[in-house]
C-alpha cells in the first residue's frame, strides 16, 4: 500500500466568519452532514495527520460582486498555506472585459486555475454564454476544475461537459466526482477528450467499487486525482474508501499524488 505524500486536487475554504453559513449552506444543498467545518486551519490540521501535503483549494463565487473577494480570499490563504495551491473564481454574469482582466489578474498572481459550479452558479455548461470565460482561462492557462453531475439538475451533465471540452481541445478541464456525480453511467461519453482528467471527490461513499475500478480503467489511472471535497468529507474515511479499491501500489501513487504533481507543474 503506497505511503507516500498524498495531494488532495478538491477542497473548499471559507474565512472564518462565514465558514459556518457555508458549511450549512452545503449540507442542505445535497442534504448530507459535512465533516468539517470549511476553514483553512481545519483542512490543514487534518490532512497532516493522514500524510497530506498539497491542497488544492478553492471557494466558488454565485454572485458577480463575489468574484474579487474570493479570489482575493485564497491569494491570502497562499501566503499563508504554503502547503495550498489556489484556483480562483469567475461568474458569467460579469462583462467580457470583467472577465478578461479578473482572469488576468487570476494569471499573474500565482492563482493555478479556476473552479465553477454550474448548478450553484446557475449556468448551464455549454451554453455560449460560457464561452467568454472558457476562451479567457484557455488563453491563460488556467484549468478549470468544474462540477460535474447531478441527477437533480440538467446543468452540469458530463454530455455538456464533454461536448465543451471537445470545442476548447485546448482547454484543460478537470471533471469532479470521477466525471459526473450520480450520474455515472453516462460518463464514458468523455471518450477521447483528452483534455479532460477527473478527480475522486464526493463519489466513493455512493459509486460501487466495481463500477469505480471499470472507470479508472477506462480512461487509464494517469487521468485521475484524489479529492475530498472537504468539507463535506474528511481524510480518514475518504482515504479509506480510495484504499479500498483494488489498486496495485503503482496507481494508488499515480492518483494519490503524482499525476497531481505533474498536472499542477510541482515535480521537482
Amino acid at each position: 500500500m503506497y505511503k507516500g505524500d498524498i495531494i488532495d486536487m478538491h477542497a473548499h475554504i471559507y474565512p472564518q466568519k462565514i465558514a459556518d453559513k457555508a458549511v450549512h449552506s452545503i449540507e442542505n444543498f445535497y442534504d448530507i452532514y459535512a465533516e468539517g467545518n470549511g476553514t483553512p486551519a481545519m483542512l490543514v490540521e487534518n490532512g497532516s495527520r493522514f500524510n497530506v501535503k498539497t491542497f488544492l483549494v478553492h471557494s466558488t463565487a454565485t454572485k458577480v460582486e463575489q468574484v474579487t473577494h474570493i479570489n482575493d480570499f485564497i491569494l491570502t490563504q497562499l501566503q499563508i498555506y504554503p502547503c495550498f495551491v489556489g484556483f480562483g473564481t469567475l461568474h458569467y454574469g460579469m462583462s467580457g472585459e470583467e472577465i478578461l482582466k479578473e482572469t488576468e489578474r487570476i494569471a499573474s498572481s500565482g492563482i493555478s486555475g479556476v473552479k465553477l459550479h454550474p448548478d450553484c452558479q446557475h449556468f448551464i455548461i455549454d451554453d455560449p454564454i460560457m464561452d467568454n470565460i472558457y476562451s479567457a482561462c484557455r488563453d491563460h492557462g488556467l484549468p478549470i476544475l468544474i462540477h460535474t453531475g447531478d441527477r437533480r439538475y440538467t446543468n452540469s451533465r458530463p454530455e455538456r461537459l464533454a461536448a465543451t471540452a471537445r470545442r476548447f481541445p485546448n482547454l484543460k478541464f478537470i471533471a469532479a466526482h470521477f466525471g459526473g456525480y450520480s450520474c455515472w453511467d453516462s460518463v464514458k461519453c468523455y471518450e477521447g477528450c483528452d483534455n479532460v482528467w477527473f478527480d475522486t471527490s464526493s463519489s466513493l461513499f455512493k459509486l460501487p467499487a466495481e463500477q469505480a475500478m471499470d472507470l479508472i480503467e477506462f480512461f487509464g489511472p494517469e487521468r485521475y486525482f484524489f479529492g475530498t471535497d472537504y468539507p463535506l468529507f474528511g481524510y480518514e474515511k475518504e482515504i479509506a474508501r480510495f484504499f479500498a479499491l483494488p489498486l496495485d501500489d503503482e496507481k494508488q501513487k499515480s492518483i494519490l499524488h503524482d499525476n497531481a504533481a505533474a498536472f499542477l507543474g510541482l515535480n521537482g
